[in-house]
């Protein structure tokens, strides 16, 4: 297995940041604890998971060498990337089992873990697939998640609940003891209503995913899938 690319450091940083926050920092499976980096086509793609969240960022702003894919230590990778200088470029070669990073002067090595150990979420039919604005997901959003709970029994009380018809889309959230309901209305295509419970952590995400793009909600019985640009 080999993996070679060019890439600016601030191009690098951006995405690792994103994927990195699903990254628990004690792990019983010892694969959570890195990303899978995959070069293919031109492009590179960054992926990190605790089996509950899924994060996926790419860029084709480097220069690819050797197409090729490896599983390296998220943290250890941000910490790298974050005290290089901004505006230099950072080579990333696999030789093995470790990761090459250079930058100028600097030279680090990574241990890898293998790319078959990493977990796969598998996407089910998709039921139900909307595209909203970021300013009325934020708004949506920001008068509903103070009200999840945290740590209930009761699971469904740690998450929100999105309901989607043909007239409009609610967020509901509640700990037991408060309630907080917003709700878009609009035209959208959705033959029947629709219900669909998020986890917290899957709603705290969303949130950060909330920027400049539009973004596409996909809706399957077990799973939703979130797209903005080149964010996942």
């Amino acid at each position: 297995m080999t993996m070679k690319f060019e890439i600016d450091r601030d191009a690098l940083v951006q995405p690792l940041q994103f994927v990195s926050g699903v990254v628990e920092r004690r792990q019983t499976v010892p694969v959570l604890a890195n990303l899978l980096m995959q070069v293919k086509a031109g492009e590179l793609s960054l992926i990190a998971t605790d089996q509950e969240v899924e994060l996926r960022a790419s860029t084709n702003n480097l220069l690819a060498l050797e197409e090729g894919s490896a599983t390296i230590p998220a943290r250890k990778l941000v910490d790298i990337c974050r005290s290089l200088p901004s505006n230099t470029v950072v080579t990333c070669e696999l030789e093995g089992a470790r990761l090459s990073i250079a930058s100028g002067q600097f030279r680090s090595h990574l241990a890898t873990l293998p790319v078959t150990d990493f977990p796969h979420t598998e996407m089910d039919e998709v039921k139900v697939e909307q595209i909203l604005q970021p300013a009325d997901l934020q708004a949506l959003l920001d008068k509903t998640m103070f009200a999840m709970a945290q740590q209930d029994v009761r699971y469904f009380f740690n998450g929100m609940l999105i309901e989607i018809d043909a007239e409009s889309v609610s967020m509901v959230a509640t700990n037991g003891q408060r309630l907080a309901i917003n709700q878009l209305s609009g035209r959208f295509a959705v033959a029947a209503k629709q219900q669909f419970i998020v986890p917290r952590k899957g709603v705290v995400e969303l949130m950060r995913m909330v920027k400049d793009e539009p973004l596409k909600l996909e809706f399957a019985a077990n799973h939703l899938r979130v797209t903005a640009g080149h964010l996942s």
